[in-house]
């Protein structure tokens, strides 16, 4: 009989030891089961309808960098050693944040419609370190007499990244577009005294090189994130930096009818990758 536990989500109760071993032996007796599984190159899991793992493929060891401590019994979140297991009152899937978790969400759905469904997790860990964006896809499977439910983990950070990257790169340019149709529309309007154009113009300039500097650093970003950059350091007062992010935000539309000013000068001088450092701070 399963003992009711305090929950503030999914149910708490677990099945007992010799269950977990019952079904993981049924498992290990279907080899060409356990070939597909750990031939995988995702990790993935069978887990039972309490969510307790039962088997778990080897990209799912060398996730959690399994040695002497199986995770047959646990459940994912424990297996992963998450960083909200404190405030789970009966582990993993009863605390009041696992209710926004990605992999509990689809795990109880695939339980609920005995159907395929996925979800997306950012999931940190306390313990190894493990922080990465998932993409949780599960499914319900029959083996003997028993139902359990597959679950595969798919790691889905780098295209996170890509997108963030993707969404600041076309932020940016609008930005500086937007410099630049304000700075173009004083000048066409009129209304500027003829003194002041050569100021303007100055600053035209300005930003359409900050425009071509936005896509040099997207370029040089995505490059980063294949692992073919190539560092190109050089010394650079920090006050100058700040002053090329003055000169752009004093052009924007918000800026309208407010002064911008930099503090007083601060004489420190940084060594770093200008395309990058620049790219970082947009």
């Amino acid at each position: 009989m399963l003992t009711v536990l305090p929950t503030f989500n999914a149910p708490g109760e677990s099945l007992p030891p010799a269950e977990i071993q019952r079904l993981e032996a049924d498992v290990r007796q279907n080899p060409p089961l356990l070939e597909l599984l750990d031939q995988h190159p995702t990790p993935t899991l069978l887990l039972t309808a309490t969510r307790q793992i039962v088997y778990s493929n080897q990209s799912f060891r060398r996730l959690t960098k399994e040695t002497d401590a199986p995770v047959a019994g646990l459940r994912i979140g424990e297996a992963l050693q998450c960083r909200k297991l404190d405030a789970s009152p009966s582990g993993c899937g009863t605390g009041e944040a696992c209710r926004e978790c990605g992999a509990l969400r689809t795990i109880l759905e695939s339980l609920k419609l005995s159907t395929i469904a996925h979800n997306d997790c950012r999931f940190s860990g306390k313990d190894f370190g493990l922080t990465a964006d998932f993409l949780f896809t599960a499914y319900p499977i029959t083996i003997g007499r028993d139902a359990l439910i597959v679950v595969a983990l798919q790691d889905v950070s780098a295209e996170k990244r890509r997108a963030a990257l993707e969404r600041t790169f076309f932020h940016d340019v609008l930005n500086t577009a937007s410099g630049l149709q304000g700075l173009s529309s004083l000048i066409n309007d009129g209304d500027l005294p003829i003194e002041e154009h050569d100021s303007y113009s100055h600053e035209i300039e300005q930003l359409t090189n900050s425009l071509i500097e936005e896509i040099q650093h997207h370029r040089k970003l995505m490059m980063a994130e294949r692992g073919e950059l190539i560092i190109d350091l050089v010394r650079t007062p920090l006050y100058e930096l700040l002053g090329d992010v003055e000169s752009i935000c004093r052009t924007h539309p918000v800026a309208y009818n407010r002064t911008l000013r930099l503090a007083n000068p601060i004489d420190i001088v940084i060594e770093t990758d200008l395309i990058l450092i620049t790219a970082s701070g947009h």
